[in-house]
């Protein structure tokens, strides 16, 4: 019997309930949803109603909210450039009364002075209206045309650039930005030339250009100066002017060498005095050379730039370089060569030479004799030449000898500054002359650059260098080992033999050889590489060079019969042994000069008269007190020719440098001071400087003894006296002040750190007042360059450009013409600029060249010194007006338009600024209507051209994108309606279909209630 407790599932579970149910709510969520999406008109609320539908809705409403913005930025934007060109329509209103006024002005017959008085208070006051436009045109509390939203540029060179107006640029994200130009070709004016210097008959001439057209007639033989004085007086009704011109030369010059078949003809490729006078020398190692080279360094447009050919050399100094190698060299290396390729010097050999002697080296250059007499002579030298003097004695014949006025020899020495206090010694040849002069002494660590450490002392007269090697870096790193002292350096100078018989070492002052003076300044670690540090260079070996003397040849009476040629094959080949070792010796060359055509070197002899006129004999100013006397000597002598550096004139009356000492003190390097003279006086030359204690002093003191030549500094003994004092000491002292300057140096030798003048000079510093030498040679100037050649006309227009013309047709009578191409012309037109900005090609207005690209907007007024192939740069530092145009806020979407000032200062052109026209100005109407006129204008033109471009942005950038923002959102909200919109019909069925399945539910749950209590009725009873 089954279990009464056990009821049936179908009566626990009402399943038809249950399915009743979830049919009930399915259609009560779709009633709702029908509702929802009815009564908001959206169908997609959130992810779940569609992802993907969601997702782009999402994104397309966040790029209206943006476009939106946009749009409202678009309007501000449009809102700030109207303000702006209201208000410059206000001032182009007031500049076209202004010109009104100018031309009333100009109307000076009927117009009485009280009636140009009134006119010009008009013209003030307009003026002063504008600057209050200038400064009071704002929006909400931005000025807009006072210049503070104008760009701000830096670097622009205005010898490349007049004028840079930037009137939009995007900085990409920089700080700023920046602009590379090019130029590719310059602007040029119509031009046309007449080659002659006069009329060769009587002419008349139509002169026609940008301005108008006159007609002018000319006698004749009328000069050309007076042509364009006549042209020029109507040329602001014509647009026409005229310049008489000169056509320039090159330089050029003889590279002559000592000896045969070794001569270089050097000229220039640029005309006119600097760019034609190149200075040249050739240099040679004493160390050896493998490698012929060349250095050039440009003009720095004041002095020529230099040429230095390096020539090949084995060590000791002897040359390998032929003339043929010194012409390949010239002609092809790429240090003389322009952008384009082209070579800034052309080298040749003479006629008649091959080229294969070897070539001596020069530095020096000297000139003797005149011109005019046709005895004019160069000669090239090695630094360091004696001067030349002539000589002419009764029966003489022609030689050279440097005996009959000697050199005066000295002892040489170099003082070597020592780092740290008492380091500093002096080492002194112990033989008098010259041959130790020029000498370098060199430290040298050779503890580093893989180094022994070792010790050593090394002189070697080849190459001119006395090498100290020392172990700083060795003896630094260990504390074990002792540093390098004076008692080293002693020794090791002291221990060689052949420097020990060579020089002498001489501390500067005394030290306690129980305590010697170290080394240890860092200075020393590692000083000057693996080659070393020069520390001081010896001089005073030669104390007078003496002079080299050529006796001319000459009669029983004394008559010299020596010409320049005769002089120039003396030195190609001399006669006498005697005179050949004097050459040889020396290596002088010498060439003639033509005047006519600069250079002409001895191998070219006979071809013309020059170098035919007889040499004179040198006229010493020294010698003559009578001036009677000196000045007839004058006439008939020359001076010396003296050697210096290529700036030096040939006589032998150049001023003389002062002298000056530097006081190396045993105080160290911080105690260095520079004493000077302060006027070239022989009696300042070789003053000794020394300092010395005295102990009846109380304070430091400074004495010069003109007698003895000796200026002492006096410190009190147990006082010190920093080099800062004794710099001040001496400059205010009235025993020296009006004599002497002293100074701290910018630097000592050896070392990179500069004197501070706080170290303290020790008793016995000593010092010696020299005139200084005059400096490195720069080598000998190119001849026959200049800037006027040759006469003639240009006619030109005043503009620039292809908008530019000139037309000048010959009436009556010849009058050739030609264009700059050379071709018989009657018309010319300008050229445009051409040039490159940012690597793009810009547009060419005359000499304005713009470009207008995606970011940057910019016009370049190219200046009078640029040249094709010139490169410069412009830095675009900041300013300009921001404005936001686009829906995302970067770079990308933002343009920044320049507002500049509109200040009277600043309005106008070439011609001048409306500023000129005030009372009292250059272009007042009282002075001159014209030119105000012509500023009026530029000044029109310049405010129209700012509102054409404002105008411009207004309505190409910011109007269009604002209309093109607007369709965006258009159809970017179709597109969203598209997505997220819900369709009426279809919910509309979907709320009705929803009605009737909950109806339906409710009923069928309704039911199956009902038969379950039914059943369950039964089941009771």
């Amino acid at each position: 019997m089954s279990n009464p407790n056990i009821t049936p599932s179908n009566f626990r579970t009402n399943i038809s309930s249950l399915i009743g149910q979830t049919s009930l709510n399915r259609s009560t969520n779709l009633f709702n949803k029908a509702v929802r999406n009815l009564s908001t008109g959206i169908a997609v609320h959130s992810g779940r109603d569609n992802p993907s539908k969601f997702l782009a809705s999402t994104m397309l409403t966040t790029d209206i909210v943006s476009m939106t913005q946009a749009v409202a930025n678009c309007q501000r934007a449009g809102s700030v450039l109207s303000q702006a060109d209201s208000a410059l329509a206000s001032i182009n209103l007031m500049l076209n009364e202004l010109r009104g006024i100018v031309t009333e002005a100009a109307n000076t017959g009927p117009s009485t002075d009280k009636e140009i008085a009134v006119l010009q208070l008009q013209v003030d006051s307009t003026l002063d209206a504008i600057n209050r436009i200038a400064a009071s045109t704002k929006y909400l509390d931005t000025t807009l045309l006072d210049g503070s939203l104008d760009f701000t540029t830096y670097g622009v060179d205005p010898g490349k650039a007049e004028k840079v107006a930037i009137n939009q640029a995007n900085f990409e994200g920089r700080y700023e930005k920046k602009v590379s130009v090019k130029i590719l070709e310059t602007a040029q004016q119509a031009s046309l030339h007449y080659s002659l210097g006069a009329t060769t008959e009587p002419v008349k001439l139509q002169i026609a250009g940008n301005l108008g057209a006159d007609v002018f007639e000319f006698e004749q033989n009328a000069s050309v100066r007076e042509i364009a004085e006549a042209i020029n007086r109507a040329s602001d009704s014509t647009g026409v002017a005229a310049k008489v011109y000169t056509a320039s030369t090159s330089g050029s010059i003889a590279l002559t060498s000592y000896g045969t078949d070794n001569d270089v003809i050097l000229t220039a490729a640029r005309e006119g005095s600097l760019a034609g006078n190149l200075r040249v020398k050739y240099t040679a190692s004493k160390e050896g050379n493998d490698t012929l080279g060349v250095r050039y360094a440009e003009d720095d447009g004041n002095t020529p730039g230099t040429i230095e050919i390096l020539l090949q050399t084995v060590p000791g100094g002897r040359v390998l370089t032929t003339a043929e190698d010194v012409v390949n060299l010239l002609n092809n290396a790429p240090e003389l060569k322009n952008a384009d390729g082209s070579g800034i010097v052309s080298a040749a050999l003479p006629s008649g030479t091959t080229g294969r002697g070897t070539v001596s080296p020069f530095a020096d250059v000297s000139y003797y004799g005149d011109t005019n007499d046709r005895n004019r002579l160069q000669f090239l030298a090695p630094a360091g030449t004696p001067p030349i003097r002539f000589v002419s004695e009764p029966n003489s014949s022609l030689s050279v000898d440097d005996t009959t006025f000697p050199p005066v020899y000295g002892y040489a020495s170099v003082d070597v500054q020592g780092f740290d206090p008492g380091t500093s010694f002096t080492l002194r040849a112990l033989s008098q002359g010259p041959q130790y002069d020029e000498t370098s002494v060199v430290f040298r660590d050779s503890g580093a650059f893989g180094g022994t450490g070792g010790d050593s002392v090394l002189y070697d007269p080849a190459t001119g260098k006395l090498t100290i090697s020392a172990d700083f870096t060795g003896r630094a790193a260990d504390p074990d080992r002792a540093p390098f002292t004076m008692n080293d350096m002693k020794a090791l100078i002291e221990s060689d033999p052949t420097v020990n018989s060579l020089f002498a070492f001489v501390p500067e002052s005394y030290y306690d050889p129980a305590n010697p003076p170290a080394f240890t300044d860092p200075n020393y670690v590692g000083i000057g590489g693996e080659t070393g540090a020069e520390m001081g260079t010896f001089s005073g070996g030669c104390v007078s060079p003496g002079m080299i003397t050529i006796h001319l040849e000459t009669d029983g009476k004394g008559i010299v019969k020596t010409t320049a040629n005769d002089l120039v094959r003396f030195f190609d080949y001399p006669t006498t042994p005697e005179s050949k070792a004097v050459l040889d010796r020396y290596g002088i060359s010498v060439s003639s000069i033509d005047p006519n055509n600069p250079t002409l070197p001895s191998c070219t002899q006979g071809t013309s008269d020059i170098g035919t006129g007889p040499l004179k004999a040198s006229y010493d100013p020294g010698t003559c007190t009578d001036a009677d006397t000196a000045a007839q000597l004058a006439a008939t002598r020359y001076p010396d020719a003296v050697f210096g550096d290529g700036d030096r004139n040939t006589s032998s009356q150049a001023t003389a440098a002062a002298p000056v000492a530097t006081l190396f003190s045993s105080g160290g390097r911080d105690a260095v001071l520079t004493i000077a003279a302060r006027r070239s006086d022989t009696g300042l030359e070789n003053v000794e400087i020394g300092v010395v204690g005295d102990r009846a002093l109380t304070e430091p003191t400074v004495v010069f003894d003109a007698a003895t030549k000796q200026l002492t500094i006096e410190i009190p003994n147990g006082s010190t006296l920093t080099a800062n004092d004794a710099v001040a000491l001496i400059n205010s002292s009235e025993s020296t002040k009006g004599l002497f300057t002293a100074s701290i140096p910018k630097s000592v030798p050896g070392s990179a750190t500069p004197p501070d003048g706080n170290g303290y000079l020790r008793i016995g510093d000593r010092g010696t007042l020299r005139t200084p030498g005059n400096g490195e040679p720069q080598g000998a100037p190119m001849l026959g360059n200049s800037d006027n050649a040759s006469l003639g006309i240009t006619f030109y227009s005043l503009g620039y450009g292809t908008d530019s013309f000139i037309s000048i047709k010959s009436l009556d009578g010849s009058f050739p013409l030609a264009d700059r191409y050379g071709n018989i012309m009657e018309r010319s037109i300008g050229l445009d600029v051409k040039a490159l900005i940012n690597g793009t090609l810009a547009v060419g207005v005359g000499n304005v060249a713009s470009s207008i690209t995606n970011d940057l907007d910019m016009s370049i007024w190219i200046g009078d010194d640029a040249r094709a192939g010139d490169v410069f740069g412009v830095r675009i530092t900041g300013g300009g007006a921001i404005m936001q145009l686009g829906q995302d806020a970067d770079y990308n979407q933002q343009a920044r338009i320049s507002m500049p000032s509109v200040h009277v200062t600043r309005l106008g052109g070439i011609s001048g600024s409306l500023d000129d026209l005030r009372t009292g100005g250059v272009y007042s109407m009282k002075n001159d209507t014209k030119g105000a006129y012509r500023v009026v204008e530029e000044a029109i033109e310049q405010v129209t051209f700012l509102r054409g471009r404002i105008g411009a942005f207004q309505k190409n950038q910011v109007e269009v994108n604002m209309d093109n923002l607007v369709d965006f959102i258009s159809n970017a909200s179709e597109a969203n309606s598209e997505l997220r919109d819900a369709d009426f019909a279809e919910w509309t069925s979907a709320l009705t279909r929803s009605q009737l399945l909950v109806q339906s539910a409710v009923s069928v749950l309704g039911k199956t209630s009902e038969n379950a209590r039914a059943l369950l009725g039964l089941l009771q009873r």
